[in-house]
């Protein structure tokens, strides 16, 4: 409670209040005292009053301070700046965490270095150390070398600070563009076969598996047709002597291509990929995907 009652050694009774200052915290603590009322009700309007004209004088230094604060001069007060006026008010709070993070595997004296003294040499150094022994154990706390992709993300931060930079004129160009970060290894994708491709639902309703999509099972619908000849899987409509229907061979995740003459031949792509002998007929590549094509929600 922030009113109280003091009576003195003369017999004479007061009140007063005692509030901390905006802004105030436990290592820099600043109280607000204020004291000589008669009774316990004006000594709480003071303090309501007192805690509303403090606030103000407050936002009001806030806002002359941020005005008026001097422009950032090495790379750490850029990312400073560069976190707190433009990653904090415009991206999610995810994104300035991971940001933030990265940011903290920078050397620090590439942070304390002058804005115009960083080159593309000093970057390409710091990627490299990064590279080398940019991270640390969990356990043990050892150096050990952070991947190319995360490296590549901690110069992208880099990047986007010294272009923001440019927008705000405190340098003329971006130096990680020239630096040469290192380029994440890519792997290649595998496509894993989805189950049966075909099978005629209720209603005169087709109902297939997508192909190349893991967890088989899950269906979806196309329209009704009204021609009786078996259509090829996602696209409706087409007759039976130029389409495939595509069938399990096995549980091996293989496509057996059905063609009007009884004859099936192996498909080794779980999609819409070439069939053999002959590759895959003119309607499925044309149609490469039910659901990219279109045709199917």
């Amino acid at each position: 409670m922030s009113v109280k009652k003091r009576t003195y050694n003369s017999g004479k009774t007061v009140w007063y209040f005692i509030i901390d200052a905006p802004g105030s915290t436990r290592a820099n603590r600043r109280q607000i005292k204020e004291s000589g009322f008669a009774t316990k009700n004006e000594a709480r309007n003071a303090e309501a009053g007192r805690r509303v004209e403090e606030q103000k004088k407050y936002e009001l230094a806030q806002v002359r301070s941020v005005v008026d604060a001097p422009l950032p001069k090495t790379l750490g007060a850029l990312l400073k700046e560069f976190f707190q006026e433009h990653a904090e008010k415009k991206l999610a709070p995810k994104t300035v965490e991971r940001y933030r993070e990265q940011a903290g595997y920078l050397a620090q004296e590439l942070l304390e270095m002058p804005l115009e003294g960083i080159t593309a040499l000093h970057l390409g150094r710091e990627w490299n150390r990064l590279l080398e022994s940019g991270g640390h154990h969990r356990k043990t706390k050892a150096a050990r070398s952070l991947s190319a992709k995360t490296v590549r993300n901690i110069a992208g931060v880099v990047s986007s600070a010294f272009a923001r930079a440019i927008r705000w004129g405190l340098v003329t160009s971006n130096p990680v563009q020239n630096s040469e970060p290192p380029v994440a290894r890519r792997h290649r994708g595998v496509a894993l076969d989805g189950g049966a491709t075909g099978d005629v639902g209720r209603g005169g309703n087709e109902s297939v598996v997508s192909p190349g999509i893991p967890g088989g099972g899950r269906r979806y619908r196309l329209p009704a047709r009204r021609d009786s000849g078996a259509a090829l899987v996602g696209h409706p409509g087409r007759a039976r002597d130029d389409c495939a229907v595509s069938v399990p061979d096995e549980g091996r995740g293989v496509r057996v291509q059905d063609n009007e003459d009884g004859h099936g031949s192996r498909c080794k792509d779980p999609g819409f990929g070439a069939c053999h002998p002959g590759g895959p007929p003119e309607a499925a590549r044309e149609f490469p995907h039910p659901v990219r094509a279109g045709l199917l929600r």
